[in-house]
């Protein structure tokens, strides 16, 4: 393989953390023009906070910087070794997002199904409510099953 195909495998390496990372932003509703915003908030917000390690982060910053070289500077000699390196990384990103992604969609439809949960009960609560004929009724937590577990 060619130095040249060195440079664009970094360069995919790269694209593929950058996507990953978008990916992981998203979920949060947030989304960046600019890559080196993205890129820092990943690592402010996942990194720092160490959702994500920070070994990776620093490998991050490393591809996105190898990734420029590559693309830019017309002298610059990529490696075999480096390529392979990028991909590594690549892959191991991809790989934690895709934990993260997976849990956080399970923790979040736990969270719609506990919700709809409580929205049986308020509604079941209404109806007896309703069923007092317009008679006092004082409600209490086990009338819509609030405390029940």
């Amino acid at each position: 393989m060619a130095a040249k195909e060195f440079r664009g495998a970094n360069n995919r390496a790269y694209y593929g953390i950058y996507h990953a990372i978008l990916a992981v932003h998203a979920l949060d509703g947030n989304a960046y023009k600019r890559h080196k915003d993205a890129l820092a908030n990943f690592n402010k917000n996942y990194v720092k906070t160490e959702i994500f390690p920070r070994k990776l982060g620093k490998k991050i910053v490393e591809s996105e910087e190898i990734r420029h070289a590559s693309d830019y500077d017309d002298f610059y000699i990529a490696t075999r070794e480096e390529a392979e390196e990028q991909i590594q990384t690549a892959k191991e990103l991809v790989s934690r997002v895709e934990e993260y992604v997976q849990a956080r969609w399970k923790k979040e439809s736990e969270k719609t199904v506990r919700n709809a949960e409580y929205l049986d009960m308020i509604d079941r609560g209404i109806a007896q409510l309703s069923a007092g004929n317009g008679q006092e009724h004082e409600l209490n937590e086990t009338d819509c099953g609030c405390l029940t577990t």
